[in-house]
């Protein structure tokens, strides 16, 4: 699994493109590098750009996804928004990652318009 991160200073957002198909245990590495970076400025927003990659991993393995990060103390109690391609075949699947991180308490959504994603991740909640 390969991507990119960076920190987008004028929102104060982590942001990540992600290049390649996501698996488990790149899923657990990004979060790593992903809360290594919040920490750093103090952030707690998050912009994942999984636009024109195809999704691989099963539902099983999604489900996995709140234990992972409860393990490695990630520390994801902010506001994640995933850009996605809602005409994607798979779309099914971010909508039950979508579903597990709700249940896990996280503040999770879909988008497909990475403006809206920013808006949406700078509005004030309960969680900045």
């Amino acid at each position: 699994m390969e991507w990119t991160i960076d920190y987008l200073e004028e929102d104060s957002i982590v942001s990540v493109k992600i290049l390649s198909p996501a698996n488990i245990e790149g899923i657990k590495q990004l979060c790593l590098e992903m809360d290594s970076l919040a920490r750093e400025h103090n952030t707690h927003r998050y912009l994942i750009d999984h636009r024109g990659v195809d999704v691989t991993m099963s539902v099983l393995e999604i489900d996995k996804v709140p234990g992972m990060l409860k393990e490695i103390e990630a520390d994801f109690e902010g506001k994640i928004a995933i850009l996605t391609d809602f005409s994607a075949p798979k779309r099914n699947l971010f909508n039950f990652l979508k579903n597990v991180l709700t249940l896990a308490s996280m503040q999770f959504e879909l988008f497909s318009d990475k403006e809206e994603a920013i808006a949406w991740l700078n509005r004030i909640s309960g969680h900045l």
